[in-house]
């Protein structure tokens, strides 16, 4: 649906092409000896994420195992799993599964509470209606040097849930306290050629947007919901997702923590 020079040097708008692209994700976190969901994930989704066709809307979390929805295996651990618990926990995507985002392997998931979750679902449909402008931007006459898209990325707190000291036995010691949520607007430059060389190069050449271009559409803001943090940068992380561009003020980039309540 995204325009582009192709190959023979003809404009191209027929194609489903860029949704999901330079998706990476880290090694699984370990409590107490257990594998426990996801550290960090990162990606730069294009503007065909908001065309006909172009989410995955029945990719569900299936994963299972220890402490999820199996016993614990060993001596000193919790007695009940997450999902015996008396309080409503979800396999949450870092990356959304609509998206692309895995839901079949824990390095995509991380434990959330259902309040916590539904902020993190907020935060995406704040994105897919800023990819809706992004894709209206590139339909537009005259064609666009350039695509306009997201680059996008959650990391683990290393600080679990549980009130210190964060003892074996202790299920809350087994999810995070809070992830922190990263989004930028990105340019995403054309040149001309096959669709898969095109948008390998506007991903690798990708640039921070201190300031959305003339022509862009409105899109909805998002205001930070009572209960959330902006970024506080504190705390300890996961270490080892990739560099993200700093936050311009162009109405879009923000940082915000997202604890379990």
């Amino acid at each position: 649906m995204v325009k582009w020079v192709n190959q023979h040097g003809h404009i191209n708008t027929d194609q489903l092409a860029f949704t999901i692209e330079d998706e990476a994700y880290g090694p699984l976190h370990t409590v107490h000896h257990k594998p426990m969901g996801a550290t960090w994930a990162h990606c730069v989704l294009g503007p065909d994420i908001a065309a006909p066709g172009g989410i995955l809307p029945n990719n569900k979390a299936t994963a299972t195992g220890e402490g999820w929805n199996t016993p614990w295996t060993g001596m000193g651990y919790p007695t009940h799993t997450f999902n015996q618990d008396q309080l409503s926990w979800v396999r949450a995507h870092l990356i959304n599964a609509e998206w692309g985002g895995p839901g079949n392997h824990w390095s995509n998931l991380t434990i959330l509470s259902s309040q916590a979750n539904s902020w993190h679902r907020g935060i995406e449909n704040h994105i897919r209606n800023f990819l809706s402008a992004c894709r209206a931007f590139d339909l537009s006459n005259p064609m666009p040097n350039h695509w306009i898209g997201v680059e996008y990325h959650v990391i683990r707190s290393v600080d679990n849930f549980a009130v210190p000291p964060e003892l074996q036995n202790d299920l809350y010691a087994y999810c995070p306290s809070h992830i922190v949520v990263k989004w930028r607007a990105v340019s995403l430059p054309k040149i001309q050629g096959s669709i898969q060389a095109v948008i390998h190069h506007a991903v690798t050449n990708r640039a921070a947007l201190p300031v959305l271009p003339p022509g862009f559409g409105q899109f909805p803001a998002y205001n930070i919901p009572q209960g959330l943090a902006p970024h506080q940068v504190v705390g300890n992380y996961v270490a080892g997702a990739p560099a993200l561009f700093g936050p311009n003020a162009n109405n879009f980039d923000q940082d915000v923590e997202i604890h379990n309540v």
